[in-house]
Formats: C-alpha cells, structure tokens, sequence
C-alpha cells in the first residue's frame, strides 16, 4: 500500500496539525520525486510557468488600468522633492513586486541638476523566492 496517500489523509481534527502534516507530506513527495530527475523536473516545471502567468497579468493589469502608473509617478515624484540635494537615497519598498516604478525612478534621479544620488533600494516580499 502506497504511504504518501496514507500521509496526505487526513489525521487530525485541528486546522493547525492538519497544515503541518500536509507541508510535511508535500515536502516528502517533493523528495521522493526528485529521486527520479525527469519526472520532478517536469512536475515542478509548471510552478515556473505560475510565476510566468503572473506577471504577464501584471503587465496587462499596468497597461490596461493607468492608476497604478499614476500612483507611481506620484510616489517617485514625491521621492525625489524629498530626497533633493541628498547625496544617497535609500527607499525600501514593501511586498516588492513591481519594478517598473523603479526604472522611472532610477531615470529621474539620474537627470538631477546637481547629478545622481547613490541610490539603494531594498524590496521586501511575502516569497523569499521571489
């Protein structure tokens, strides 16, 4: 009889056990298959093509709906009056996923009268992946 079933059934009646033993099975079957390099390389291969599908729906989302442009070029507008004359700016962004603003940005710092800053950005996202 195949264990991975029996793991992946439920065992406990509380929510919290129940995640913990599904990451736990997962990451047992993630083992078991990357025993066999061709059959885990195409089953993990579709989480790539996930990420893929995100962000060419960001993409349509940005070029479809111009408020999150606009919202851009305030906040860099706004990065720039607060950061003249300073010789290094830092911006940390929260749940970096979007570094088309950071191009505009990098552009516009870099046209200063009195030159570029050094600049630093730090994003920070929920995936460590990522």
């Amino acid at each position: 009889m195949p264990i991975l079933p029996l793991i992946k059934s439920p065992i406990s009646p509380h929510p919290t056990m129940q995640r913990i033993a599904s990451y736990f099975s997962q990451a047992l079957a993630n083992r078991i298959l990357k025993t066999w390099p061709g059959i885990y390389k195409a089953l993990d291969s579709t989480r790539v093509s996930f990420a893929s599908d995100n962000i060419l729906v960001r993409k349509m989302f940005f070029n479809y709906f111009p408020y999150l442009k606009i919202a851009f070029v305030i906040t860099n507008q706004s990065i720039i009056e607060a950061m003249e004359g300073e010789k290094m700016v830092h911006v940390v962004e929260l749940n970096a996923a979007e570094p088309t603003q950071w191009c505009a940005l990098v552009r516009d710092l870099s046209a200063r009268p009195e030159g570029p800053p050094h600049l630093r950005i730090t994003g920070v996202h929920q995936q460590k992946r990522f």
